[in-house]
């Protein structure tokens, strides 16, 4: 599977050879060219292309707005937090794209010094690493990759900050009822890890392979908590849970939509900068400093991951108060 899969309308396929060609002469594999092997179903074939990537390019021309085709593959990779827009021509994006920073390279010729490309891949670099070795004309497949991500932005600030020896800081949101409602994040130190599984291992998925290693370059700060309903309803002002009752418990029934309005409003409060957290972040995190199946050991046969289920089968059945149970070792639950 591929590290980069670009998205066009077939009239674009000239820039998208372009584009591609040089993603590939620095070191990423790019699925761009549709050529589908022989037996194989293009729908089929493509969706994994798609289900296995690693960052989804759009080209976002006059053809391809008006493509159903492009804008599925495209929302593909917004619902994944994958995706990087690009213009080619001067139009305005599909409804659900229009707010998203997308990179401007109408009029862009390769081999010409441009800004906006440069910016291109700084942004690709911070969603999957880069490559430790450019390709050669002869060479054939990606090479080798030492890093997948790196953060952008740098240690958060809060509002009203309380920081102790824990490594924890505190966040007071404001609320409609005078009184502040807190949001606490976990420090989760820089450092590398191998992203992915085994081929080996018992019960693993086809995607996620190969295993790579990663390395995430600063400390950030991560929920130590899913969200809850009471911080929900403090930021937007209103709670969609089903299972109410007990607002310490997490929101649930919210899309990705949903939660990138409730970061875009959390961020207006003030000093802080909230993002959701990369694929790569995430797994580092919960991996806590381990390379086995689970943070607590390999448990072939689940017996402490039955305990783990629960909690999951409570949030999605009754659902439970948040802190109730166990962490990892770095702190986030």
């Amino acid at each position: 599977m591929s590290d980069i899969f670009i998205s066009y309308k077939s009239d674009d396929i000239a820039i998208a050879k372009v584009i591609a060609e040089e993603l590939q002469s620095r070191g990423w594999s790019v699925f761009w060219d549709r050529e589908v092997p022989i037996a194989e179903n293009i729908y089929d074939f493509i969706d994994a292309e798609l289900d296995n990537t690693h960052c989804v390019i759009v080209l976002w021309s006059e053809s391809s707005i008006k493509s159903k085709w492009v804008k599925e593959e495209a929302r593909e990779g917004l619902n994944k937090n994958i995706l990087r827009p690009i213009f080619i021509e001067k139009v305005r994006p599909p409804f659900g794209f229009r707010d998203l920073k997308t990179v401007d390279l109408t009029g862009w010729k390769k081999g010409t010094p441009n800004t906006d490309f440069d910016n291109l891949i700084k942004s690709i670099q911070s969603l999957i690493g880069t490559p430790s070795k450019p390709n050669k004309p002869d060479e054939e497949g990606p090479p080798e990759r030492d890093t997948t991500t790196s953060i952008v932005e740098p240690p958060l600030k809060s509002i009203e900050p309380v920081i102790d020896e824990s490594s924890e800081i505190e966040f007071k949101i404001p609320s409609s009822t005078g009184k502040s409602v807190p949001l606490l994040l976990c420090k989760i130190p820089a450092g590398s890890f191998m992203m992915g599984s085994p081929e080996k291992e018992k019960d693993r998925s086809e995607y996620e392979s190969p295993q790579h290693q990663v390395t995430i370059p600063h400390d950030i700060y991560l929920g130590k908590y899913p969200i809850t309903q009471k911080q929900w309803r403090a930021v937007l002002g209103k709670n969609p849970a089903n299972f109410k009752g007990n607002t310490n418990r997490p929101v649930e029934c919210v899309s990705w939509d949903d939660c990138q309005n409730f970061i875009k409003k959390l961020n207006d409060l003030g000093q802080g900068t909230f993002r959701l957290p990369s694929e790569a972040e995430w797994e580092y995190a919960c991996r806590a400093g381990t390379s086995t199946r689970f943070y607590w050991g390999d448990d072939p046969e689940y017996q402490r991951n039955k305990s783990v289920c629960m909690v999951y089968w409570k949030f999605f059945s009754k659902n439970t108060s948040c802190g109730e149970k166990e962490t990892e070792f770095m702190g986030a639950l």
